[in-house]
């Protein structure tokens, strides 16, 4: 640290060191419960969302 190679920067949440390390807002979740798109965690969600979609049309459905 005294040669300044790297800094400590101390946090509360996840989301402050996501953005200190992002440069991007983490991203609050909204009353409808998703995050805000453009945050780092509204593009994980979506990235979810789209993995788990493509999950589905990849699987076949079970015969009763």
């Amino acid at each position: 640290m005294r040669k300044r190679k790297f800094h400590v920067y101390p946090v509360t949440t996840i989301g402050e060191g996501i953005e200190i390390l992002t440069g991007t807002a983490a991203g609050a979740r909204g009353r409808d419960g998703s995050f805000p798109p453009g945050t780092v965690f509204g593009r994980v969600e979506r990235r979810l969302v789209e993995m788990a979609e493509a999950s589905r049309r990849q699987t076949p459905a079970k015969a009763p």
